[in-house]
């Protein structure tokens, strides 16, 4: 399986920050954390695309695991990294595109 990851805009009275660090055919990995409360933790959710071209959500986490390196930053508390596993559903050989 081929897949690329894509960021979508947030709604627009939010405030979030992120990167995907990697992606896989079994897992996309980042940090994320909403820049005006970087104490609570954010929801991350992944969709794909179906036959006609539209978004459908396959899933969603948590982005609450540990990141030293992105607590390092200027005043960043709490936990922000995530690891999202991709539905057995992807794995079927062929191309997806994944959003985040």
């Amino acid at each position: 399986m081929v897949i690329e990851v894509t960021s979508i805009a947030p709604p627009i009275n939010q405030n979030p920050v992120g990167y995907i660090d990697s992606a896989s055919c079994s897992s996309v990995v980042g940090w994320t954390y909403d820049s005006s409360n970087t104490s609570v933790s954010t929801g991350v959710h992944f969709y794909t695309d179906d036959a006609n071209g539209d978004h459908v959500f396959i899933g969603n986490t948590e982005a609450n695991l540990p990141r030293p390196d992105v607590n390092s930053a200027d005043g960043v508390e709490g936990n922000h990294g995530f690891d999202f596993s991709l539905p057995e559903s992807l794995k079927d050989g062929q191309t997806h595109k994944i959003y985040a």
